[in-house]
């Protein structure tokens, strides 16, 4: 009786001891499992960035001044491997009430016939000369250089670039020229975003005002910001500066 008591004991350890084991096995092999589900998911998301990374095109601006033709040069580099596309660039030449008041630059920078277009300055005393060009591809590897008329010397130059990549998504890039000592040597204080961002495309013709969407839609800070100076600006077309024969000139070079 005791022996068969004993064994009985060492059933119930025995069980014990493999459903332990069993248990351990369970989560052993569940564990491995999400490990290895992990694994996947991270090396997908490294093939999907490495993927962006190679599709993606990759553009910085620059800005030059010449100061006798009375023109800014911005200067597009493309400096990824791929062609960026539908490229749309809306500058605005900055003027303050300060500086020039609006109705002496009415008068000196602005043709008789427009000189009742109702300009008026933003919350801060500034307006501006508005612009705008289009691209349809800029090449890997390909800089554009893209002349902008200003009646005047602008105190800031900005600039909103929209692009696609070829997938059809649109990015931007919102920059601030500033002229540095009052040289015209303008250089850029600002650019806005700092991360690649999708946006939807915003239509701007230098014509008309823009509009802002929808308030439910998120507007990033700096393209509002720049939508308002827009709308405080004045078209080229009704200034000095505007030429038939010399209308935005584009120039493609390599890098």
């Amino acid at each position: 009786m005791g022996s068969q008591q004993i064994l009985g004991n060492l059933l119930i350890i025995a069980s014990f001891i493999f459903l332990a084991l069993t248990a351990f096995y369970v989560f052993f092999s569940y564990k491995l499992i999400q490990e290895v589900r992990q694994a996947n998911e991270g090396y997908k998301e490294l093939l999907d960035k490495q993927m962006r990374l190679s599709t993606f095109p990759y553009l910085y601006c620059d800005l030059q001044n010449d100061i006798q033709a009375g023109q800014a040069i911005l200067s597009l580099y493309s400096i990824g491997s791929v062609p960026t596309y539908d490229i749309h660039v809306s500058i605005i030449g900055v003027y303050t009430e300060e500086g020039i008041d609006i109705p002496t630059f009415m008068r000196n920078f602005v043709h008789p016939k427009y000189r009742k277009y109702p300009l008026s300055a933003d919350k801060v005393g500034y307006y501006g000369v508005r612009n705008s060009a289009r691209c349809s591809i800029l090449p890997a590897q390909k800089s554009l250089a893209i002349a902008f008329p200003f009646p005047t010397r602008p105190v800031d130059i900005y600039a909103l670039l929209q692009y696609r990549d070829i997938l059809g998504k649109n990015y931007h890039q919102g920059y601030c020229f500033s002229d540095f000592e009052d040289k015209g040597d303008y250089r850029a204080n600002i650019l806005e975003p700092i991360e690649f961002q999708p946006l939807d495309r915003f239509h701007f013709y230098h014509l008309d005002d823009a509009k802002l969407p929808d308030a439910a839609v998120a507007v990033p800070y700096h393209v509002t910001d720049f939508i308002d100076l827009w709308n405080h600006s004045i078209s080229y077309r009704f200034t000095t500066a505007y030429s038939e024969e010399a209308d935005t000139p584009q120039e493609l070079a390599d890098i």
